[in-house]
């Protein structure tokens, strides 16, 4: 038998192992959809459902969306993470980043997560959230605003331990501290690894964040590992990877900024609004919108991209076709809610999500093209802030 002393030092080594395994976290997730509202006048992060009273016709997610009219006067008091694979194939950022330099949005951060579909690290994804970057600090956008990016897991395995994940980590746990009522939303546009690996490092993330999840069921999904994490875990809102319309030429385009000429090489409608901000803004060039195409991953400008990256320019693309849409887009729904008029929930990669039924229709295209064009066309974001250097 064990005298008392090494019962003593058992029982309080038992006590120091139990208090050194991490607590159990519960998954975060949905509630069943709200149908009547006035049965639930008192709801929490979680309860979602349509239009709610008082608020804008469409999906209501609740700690996200706004009351009406609240929204362009006031700017959004959710921070948004955007993380994405590469930042020269598809316009969210330039959105997102148009928004915050003009204050409509806190820009927390631009995480880069450059891992393709099968694992593999691209140094030129990486480097493409780089230019990006540069090309807003040479257009006289407001850089207090719009973050340097965070280079995110460069490796297809958990990485909880790197510095672009533990930075993840602080970000959501500081902002939940002084806003537990306002949950952190993840514009999540390629293999969602980085998230995940937070997720590891720190399982309490998860019930502070909602996450706006493009194509996790095909080519953003590929990390089975990582996707099934944050779909079973997080409170994810999804589109599947037919969320984007096809078009055949650019006086088709209804989402992106339209050019009023059938042929890619000509400006003109909203192209040439664009292009002539640096006349209104008495400068030479803007970066931004101008930047000239160098290479497929340091691509340019808004404009040139439009005009030659195959996502929307159907001369290029091997189908025949181009996207009328904001690739990785779905957080739009956080300022446009009746974007999303027709969502479920369903199953995606083992977790019940919020999912997108269905194509983006004209109605759709034009409410996301009312809220985001008129960002991008502003002179006031691209003009001088005062405390950023002069482009």
């Amino acid at each position: 038998m064990l005298n008392s002393t090494a019962n003593g030092l058992l029982q309080r080594i038992a006590l120091l192992c139990l208090v050194a395994l991490p607590a159990s976290v519960p998954a975060a997730t949905w509630r069943a959809r709200t149908d009547d509202w006035s049965g639930n006048p008192r709801p929490i992060i979680g309860d979602w459902g349509f239009d709610r009273p008082g608020y804008p016709k469409g999906l209501y997610l609740h700690g996200v969306t706004m009351p009406e009219g609240y929204f362009p006067a006031n700017p959004l008091p959710n921070p948004i993470i955007y993380d994405n694979d590469e930042y020269a194939d598809i316009l969210d950022d330039d959105v997102l980043c148009a928004m915050a330099s003009l204050g409509r949005i806190t820009l927390a951060a631009q995480v880069v997560t450059p891992i393709d579909p099968k694992g593999v690290f691209k140094e030129r994804w990486q480097r493409s959230a780089f230019w990006h970057h540069d090309r807003c600090l040479r257009s006289g956008m407001c850089m207090k605003r719009i973050p340097k990016p965070i280079v995110g897991n460069t490796r297809a395995e958990p990485d909880p331990d790197s510095p672009g994940v533990k930075a993840y980590v602080e970000m959501i746990l500081s902002w939940y501290r002084a806003h537990p009522d306002k949950p952190v939303l993840i514009a999540m546009g390629g293999q969602s690894a980085t998230l995940a690996s937070a997720y590891k490092r720190d399982p309490a993330i998860a019930d502070k964040v909602i996450v706006f999840y493009v194509s996790a069921n095909a080519y953003n999904g590929h990390l089975a590992w990582a996707s099934e994490l944050v779909c079973q875990n997080m409170r994810v809102v999804h589109a599947y990877h037919y969320w984007w319309p096809e078009v055949g030429v650019p006086n088709e385009l209804r989402a992106l900024p339209r050019n009023d000429s059938a042929d890619w090489n000509h400006i003109s409608g909203e192209w040439a609004v664009l292009d002539n901000l640096k006349d209104v803004l008495g400068r030479d060039a803007l970066p931004f919108i101008d930047d000239p195409y160098r290479d497929k991953f340091n691509c340019g400008g808004l404009l040139e991209r439009l005009k030659r990256n195959n996502q929307y320019n159907s001369g290029h693309h091997h189908k025949g076709w181009g996207d009328d849409a904001y690739s990785d887009g779905n957080i739009f729904v956080a300022w446009e809610p009746s974007v999303y008029r027709n969502a479920i929930l369903r199953t995606v990669r083992g977790g019940w999500v919020i999912d997108h039924e269905y194509n983006l229709d004209w109605l759709n295209r034009r409410a996301i093209h009312a809220a985001s064009y008129p960002f991008l066309s502003n002179p006031d974001a691209y003009r001088n802030c005062g405390c950023c250097p002069e482009p």
